[in-house]
């Protein structure tokens, strides 16, 4: 009896351990970026309400903006400021793939593209919009986990409370490439060969639009955080 109780201990042992060595790894979150299908209008402010005058002034302006346009609190109107978005406004594939995100930098705000997605947000705008601003949204598998815009550097729009970009930074940097060089594999001072990093900085608007001077800490955006850190895609923290 006690033979029988040993194999059947043995036996469970076994099977937890197969099964255990077995168990796959939870797959990694994809991260990436779509425009939107329509223009959403911000949370921010007063609806501007569109007179009759004001519409036989201006007809295609009112036609553009008067769903959209806000009055804040200084009285000025702006189509921007913080928004917010669900999936079904997304549109049906990413402007940049999650192959085309390389991570983000929660120390400098920045996040790597690969050049090709870099160039698509570079100045002048590249983004087909029939803004100047354009509001984009970065998802985890689809899902909205930061809303921002592409900003055009010549917009005379307040942005308000919303994320933003001004485009994409390509920097170069001199980065030491370890070779084999008379036996000893390490960086040497003639194979130092200058680095591209592809970044777009990630700021937000402030009272004294001194935005540049102000480090956004995505840190403490714990979705954000954590897509970005399950899916492998942290540079620095």
């Amino acid at each position: 009896m006690k033979n029988i109780s040993k194999y059947i201990v043995i036996i469970i042992l076994f099977v937890l351990l197969f099964s255990c060595s077995n168990k796959e790894e939870e797959p990694k979150l994809l991260i990436e970026i779509y425009q939107l299908n329509k223009r959403i209008a911000s949370y921010e402010g007063e609806a501007v309400v569109f007179t009759k005058e004001m519409t036989e002034k201006d007809p295609e302006f009112t036609q553009r903006y008067q769903d959209i346009i806000r009055r804040t609190a200084d009285g000025n109107w702006t189509p921007n400021g913080g928004f917010t978005a669900e999936s079904g406004d997304l549109k049906s594939t990413p402007i940049i793939s999650n192959e085309q995100i390389l991570g983000f930098d929660f120390i400098k705000a920045e996040l790597f593209l690969k050049e090709e997605a870099c160039n698509l947000l570079s100045a002048p705008n590249k983004l087909k919009d029939d803004h100047s601003d354009v509001q984009l949204v970065i998802t985890s598998n689809k899902e909205p986990i930061m809303y921002f815009y592409k900003a055009s550097m010549m917009s005379r729009w307040y942005i308000g409370n919303a994320y933003f970009t001004s485009g994409c930074d390509i920097f170069y940097a001199e980065e030491k490439i370890p070779q084999k060089k008379d036996g000893f594999i390490g960086p040497t001072s003639d194979n130092i060969i200058p680095s591209k990093r592809n970044v777009i900085p990630i700021f937000r608007d402030s009272v004294n639009h001194r935005y540049f001077e102000k480090i956004v800490n995505l840190k403490q955006d714990t979705a954000f955080y954590n897509a970005f850190k399950r899916a492998g895609k942290i540079i620095a923290e």
